[in-house]
């Protein structure tokens, strides 16, 4: 939910056969950067920087966050990719919602037996078997 109104910058890489042209485009500028000798690749990323706002806190609501989190800039966070943030949207449910809810019942069912149109036709059956044997998803996954 945070990407929706993040500013960001990525970096991509074109073969040079092609032209960068500079078309505006609403929410977006493209820039040349210069050349490489060789696309860019998943783990060329060092490092990951942001900041969070949050608002319309109540007095007391930061002091345990705030003590969680004291150790991060010692250990760092995991670099977790796709689904396994479970940052992710399956079927306009998203799982990261029902974590903070604390319906981790819920959470776990969608990630567990929900699909999308880019998993495998292996991933998708094994999921559908999933919701079928444990009744339908309304039931308890225990």
């Amino acid at each position: 939910m945070k990407d929706k109104h993040a500013v960001t910058k990525q970096y991509l890489t074109i073969p040079s056969r092609y032209e960068l042209g500079t078309k505006p485009e609403k929410n977006m500028r493209l820039s040349f950067l210069g050349y490489i000798d060789r696309g860019l690749k998943l783990g060329d990323l060092e490092g990951n920087r942001f900041e969070i706002t949050v608002r319309d806190l109540r007095k007391g609501e930061i002091d345990g966050p705030l003590q969680k989190s004291a150790g991060i800039s010692g250990i760092g966070v995991p670099n977790y990719f796709d689904s396994q943030r479970f940052g992710s949207v399956i079927n306009k449910e998203f799982i990261a919602k029902w974590l903070m809810k604390k319906d981790y019942e819920k959470a776990v069912r969608i990630f567990l037996t929900s699909t999308t149109k880019f998993e495998s036709k292996a991933s998708k059956d094994e999921k559908k078997r999933s919701l079928t044997a444990g009744g339908d998803s309304q039931n308890s996954l225990s």
